[in-house]
Formats: C-alpha cells, sequence, structure tokens
C-alpha cells in the first residue's frame, strides 16, 4: 500500500512519511517531560530506543493499513516538530487521530493544522467513516483543537489504563471546505 504513503501540505506544515533519518530529532522531542506529559499510557519521556521503535511502529502502520502518521515540518525550513496521524485506538477496531509537537511549537495553532490536514485526508478520501481521539481530561488545549476540528467529547472513558477523555467525528460532520489553519 505505498500509494497511501503520500506527503500533505498546508500553509505552514508539510506532513510526510517518517524516515530512518528522522530518529534523532525525534528523540530530542519525545525525551521532553513536558511533550510527554500527555501521552500514552505513563506521560514520562521516551529514551532513544523507545522512540526507535514509536517511528518503526508508524512506518509499518502505512504498510499493514494504508494509513498511519506521518512527520510533521515546518514549512519552508523542513524542521521536523512533531507527528500527527491515525492508529488504531488501544484494544479496538477505532482508528484514533493523534498528534505531538515540539514545545517550541506550541499555541501557534500547528496541532489544529496538521491535525486538519490529516483529517481531510481520511475523510475527503473515504479512507474512513469516523475518527476518534483521547486525551488526558486535564490537556486543555489538545482539548480544544479536537473541539475546532468537530470532535464531541463524550465523556471519559478507560483508555491505555486510565481515564481518558473520548472524542468522536463521523466524516458526514467535518468541515471539509475549512481552511487548514481552521481559525487556530
Amino acid at each position: 500500500m505505498t500509494t497511501a504513503m503520500t506527503s500533505l501540505s498546508t500553509a505552514r506544515l508539510r506532513l510526510r512519511p517518517f524516515e530512518a533519518s528522522d530518529l534523532a530529532a525525534l528523540a530530542r522531542i519525545t525525551r521532553d517531560p513536558d511533550v510527554m506529559r500527555f501521552i500514552g499510557r505513563t506521560g514520562r519521556p521516551l529514551n532513544e530506543e523507545q522512540t526507535a521503535r514509536t517511528l518503526r511502529f508508524f512506518q509499518d502502520l502505512w504498510v499493514e493499513r494504508g494509513l498511519g502518521v506521518w512527520a510533521v515540518e515546518e514549512r519552508p525550513d523542513a524542521r521536523l516538530m512533531g507527528w500527527c496521524g491515525f492508529f488504531p485506538l488501544d484494544g479496538t477496531s477505532d482508528i484514533e487521530l493523534a498528534y505531538l509537537l515540539d514545545r517550541s511549537a506550541w499555541g501557534r495553532g500547528f496541532a489544529t493544522e496538521a491535525a486538519w490536514a490529516a483529517l481531510k485526508w481520511a475523510f475527503g478520501e473515504g479512507r474512513l467513516e469516523r475518527v476518534v481521539a483521547v486525551t488526558y481530561p486535564e490537556n486543555t488545549p489538545s482539548r480544544r483543537v479536537l473541539e475546532k476540528l468537530g470532535f464531541v467529547n463524550e465523556g471519559l472513558r478507560q483508555y491505555y489504563e486510565r481515564d481518558v477523555a473520548f472524542y468522536e467525528l463521523p466524516a458526514r460532520n467535518f468541515p471539509l471546505g475549512l481552511s487548514s489553519t481552521g481559525g487556530a
């Protein structure tokens, strides 16, 4: 399914498949405790080996499922600033939208912009009919991103061995015509 390993562009970002050469930059991002505070089961930074496994997981998703997680770069300098994309929600058949950005990218609307591009790709091409997202309940910035994109909060649920805020977005409710910056 290599045809699905596409790159996406927005006004300020490029989303592209991860490459092995991204490991050092990704490890720099994932070892930051503030960046990782609301990520995964533990909310703890990753060491380089864990980051390498994560990178391989992202690459394998494209081959196995025809969708996955992109590396997010700021244009035009191609600086890796994080990830955005889709993977199976822990223990379910649901597809989860996930994103993570380097601290230097926070508060600039990049998460909304990257997620909008990913959702437009998924919904606009009919690849997915519904996407879910989960976040730590106290992660207010992430909750705002999801709500800007049209996700509806369905309450707290148990995933990743913890209570998380569960959001849902059916394709029919996604505003394909909005600008990629989505007012963020």
